[in-house]
């Protein structure tokens, strides 16, 4: 019987045949605060900011993103899926891509093409390829019925040469698609080689369960007012107080029902 917490995952054995298979070993599936982040570990936490520009001792301490709790989760949120091999691209003066693949993957044909008429009027193919490339995963999925993927960029491990095309996945409906892990590529620097590489965080899966929404507007109440007065007057007439992890914690996190295994 299907786990209403349990994701299934499966390797495409039709695309990529079984020699490929310990792909699933060398480079998985994983929750992303399982994920090496050595740009993380080396981030201060802090940084010295002068008041004054006459008197340099007068100085605080402000905060970095590693204490926002909005990245925090983001980073630590859902599933990663890395790229399954090496794969290079070049984006010439014309906007005409050109790529290359490891010799022993090329037979796989997992590299497809979305042309500009696809995207037609939607300006996100401005200023860069001619094209959205698809990029054909070995990776099948499955989820409890009622539950949706996000597919996204792992946004924060990684630079801006390229971004994955954000969408939604109805995971949970039993047609071919609707199972396949395809990121869409679209590239936004030319006439340099944009290597993705083996391992590299490549698609952040964000499950959830599909529900109806209401938006309701409400005045402004009394509890968020006096909520909101005492926390500028806290922020106001305090030198910046330096905040850690149980602060942010404590105050502005809650890591209640964000657990991935």
């Amino acid at each position: 019987m299907f786990n209403n917490n349990e994701i299934e995952v499966r390797f495409n054995e039709l695309l990529y045949g079984n020699d490929l298979k310990a792909i699933c070993d060398v480079y998985p599936i994983v929750p992303a605060k399982k994920i090496e982040k050595s740009w993380w570990k080396t981030m201060k936490t802090h940084y010295d900011m002068v008041l004054s520009r006459t008197r340099k001792d007068f100085k605080t301490t402000t905060q970095t993103i590693k204490y926002c709790p909005g990245i925090v989760d983001f980073t630590n949120y859902g599933y990663i899926v890395p790229a399954w091999q090496d794969f290079q691209f070049w984006v010439n003066d014309n906007g005409n891509i050109e790529w290359h693949v490891p010799a022993n993957m090329s037979n796989t044909n997992n590299i497809l093409v979305h042309r500009r008429e696809q995207v037609d009027t939607c300006s996100i193919l401005d200023n860069s390829a001619n094209c959205i490339l698809k990029l054909v995963s070995p990776w099948l999925i499955n989820t409890p019925k009622g539950t949706s993927l996000i597919f996204c960029k792992p946004f924060y491990h990684y630079s801006n040469e390229f971004d994955v095309c954000p969408g939604v996945l109805d995971s949970d409906i039993n047609r071919n698609p609707n199972k396949a892990i395809n990121p869409m590529i679209r590239f936004n620097v030319r006439n340099k080689v944009i290597h993705i590489k083996a391992g590299q965080p490549l698609i952040q899966l964000i499950p959830f369960k599909r529900t109806n929404w209401k938006l309701k507007y409400l005045k402004f109440d009394k509890n968020f007012k006096d909520m909101k007065i005492d926390d500028s007057i806290y922020h106001t007439t305090r030198f910046n107080p330096r905040m850690d992890k149980d602060s942010m914690t404590r105050f502005r996190h809650d890591d209640s029902n964000k657990k991935f295994e």
